[in-house]
């Protein structure tokens, strides 16, 4: 079983869930207590994004991933693997805000013109 955790500069980052352990990019991280079926339910939430070529889809999509990071990183064991999930997240939160920033349409607040 496995996922699209990210995609970034046409790279995409795996996720993976194979005999209990858990595989990011190809490699094993000692994440602990992660089942098969949460990375079912991780597949079925990403899916049930929208899909489409305006940039709010992918902003949503990168919002659900980094959800996923999040409740991996509670699990995550050793500074590496926690240094690892950090800078995905960090990568996928900055294209979430990258997006925030550039849409001007919210109507929630004035934006000033650039």
């Amino acid at each position: 079983m496995q996922i699209c955790l990210a995609c970034f500069d046409d790279h995409e980052v795996w996720l993976e869930w194979r005999a209990g352990l858990i595989y990011i990019d190809g490699e094993v991280q000692p994440i602990k207590h992660v089942s098969e079926e949460e990375v079912r339910d991780f597949a079925a939430k990403l899916e049930a994004v929208p899909t489409g070529d305006e940039p709010g889809f992918s902003a949503l999509l990168d919002a659900k991933r980094a959800e996923i990071l999040v409740s991996l990183l509670g699990r995550a064991v050793g500074e590496e693997c926690v240094d690892y999930l950090t800078s995905l997240l960090d990568r996928l939160h900055f294209n979430v805000l990258h997006y925030l920033e550039e849409d001007h349409s919210c109507g929630c607040h004035d934006h000033e013109d650039a």
